[in-house]
């Protein structure tokens, strides 16, 4: 236990230096730096995207008679008094997803979500009676927005970054969805990651978005191997988070106990993993075997969860930098989840942020842009399905083979100088050992 509490307190130690070196932001030089050269890149690649889709061959957004769904449709199909009314355009489909059957049927139930997002959306659906939805959402995208562009602003101090997750594809997806669920899970990733500080303000921002999706638990990695205390921190305020929620939803709705959700979340396996229902618009290995006629989510996760283990040796021992390690674990996230929408890709932001080396930033500049230039199956699914899974796996070995071969270099280095360095000279005895000696007759 001592060893790792003085590896972690070295670990921290040598990110407390290299803030003074740097600066507690990630500033650019002159001219144009990162962030605005990434704006440039992903501009054009969305560019590039909505001409091939207005050629009809490309595809960007998500079906139109389903636009907003996961916030408005899905906070509606609870039960409730009737939405208050709306003066701001989406009255008629408000009123659709109002009368909708969709999300209350058997097949589909919402009994899958986790307490704390079960709580958020019953007492949205407790402020639609009240207020008009269309103005809620809104409201609630806005603040999402502020939220993103302020915390990049704050941790880089470049305008650039703070305008690019707005030009980037998952967050155009979560608009464009309306999942706010992810937009509030990524902006508490992408804050903690960015922090690097392993506090309890870290562990409060990690229990808000494990309580929202719990599959982004290998994002806590690094900063749990810098301070293994960081664990008991996000678990303490997570399991209250998630009791509190979980007794208040349940107050509020009683059909949602331990047994529907655990109900709910077998529907969503079967629904939306074994059957394929989560493959379009997804970024899973999964989802890419199950395009490619090879559904094995076994095999998909074994495969996605294999770089980890590496990674994880070689950032404790100090081999493989933050932003590197944040990478893969950021992608093992998107591998090995079953189902992983692209809108949940906005959580590269963090290893593109704190990126030094083109390893680490052009891979998550790729995973941030759309590239759903050619449709490939009749559910509109595109070439996009099978690229981001790959970028995610061969940027995971990469950067983990570098890593193994810079410590080899060092290693060889430390034992060439070793041997090349001359002895060290021989100790004289002591005075005593000296006088003792019989001298030559």
């Amino acid at each position: 236990m001592s060893e790792q509490a003085s590896t972690s307190d070295a670990a921290i130690l040598s990110i407390q230096i290299e803030r003074e070196q740097h600066g507690n932001r990630v500033t650019s030089g002159h001219g144009l730096g990162r962030s605005q050269w990434s704006v440039i890149a992903l501009l054009l690649m969305l560019a590039f995207v909505i001409l091939e889709k207005l050629n009809g061959q490309g595809q960007l957004f998500y079906l139109g008679q389903d636009r907003f769904a996961d916030f408005l449709k899905v906070v509606l199909a609870f039960p409730g008094a009737a939405p208050a009314p709306d003066h701001l355009g989406l009255g008629p489909l408000i009123n659709e997803y109002w009368h909708s059957p969709d999300y209350r049927l058997p097949e589909f139930g919402l009994y899958h979500l986790p307490p704390l997002s079960m709580l958020l959306t019953l007492l949205a659906r407790l402020a639609f009676g009240i207020v008009s939805p269309t103005l809620i959402f809104m409201a609630l995208v806005a603040l999402f927005a502020a939220s993103m562009a302020g915390t990049l602003q704050r941790f880089t101090n470049d305008v650039g970054w703070a305008v690019t997750p707005f030009v980037s594809y998952p967050l155009l997806t979560i608009i464009d969805r309306g999942n706010l669920y992810a937009a509030l899970c990524a902006t508490c990733l992408v804050a903690a990651l960015l922090r690097r500080r392993p506090d309890w303000f870290a562990a409060f921002l990690f229990a808000i978005a494990l309580n929202v999706r719990p599959n982004a638990a290998f994002l806590a990695l690094p900063l749990f191997i810098l301070d293994w205390r960081f664990a008991y921190r996000a678990g303490l305020v997570g399991g209250i988070i998630a009791l509190l929620s979980a007794i208040t939803a349940h107050a509020l709705f009683p059909s949602y106990t331990i047994s529907s959700f655990l109900h709910g979340l077998q529907i969503y396996a079967n629904e939306y993993a074994i059957s394929g229902e989560g493959v379009p618009f997804g970024s899973s290995l999964f989802g890419a075997g199950y395009l490619l006629r090879m559904p094995y989510l076994f095999l998909a996760t074994i495969i996605g969860v294999a770089p980890l283990l590496p990674a994880c040796v070689l950032f404790y021992r100090r081999k493989m930098s933050y932003d590197e390690f944040v990478y893969v674990c950021s992608a093992v996230t998107g591998m090995a989840t079953s189902v992983f929408a692209d809108y949940h890709l906005l959580v590269f932001l963090a290893p593109l942020i704190l990126a030094r080396n083109l390893s680490v930033s052009i891979p998550s500049l790729l995973l941030l842009a759309p590239k759903g230039w050619w449709v490939i199956a009749p559910d509109a699914s595109s070439i996009q399905v099978i690229l981001n899974p790959l970028i995610m796996l061969c940027g995971s070995w990469w950067l983990i083979f570098s890593a193994a071969a810079r410590a080899l270099r060092g290693a060889r280095l430390t034992r060439g100088r070793q041997e090349t360095e001359p002895p060290p000279r021989r100790q004289l005895a002591d005075c005593s050992e000296i006088s003792g000696r019989q001298q030559p007759g």
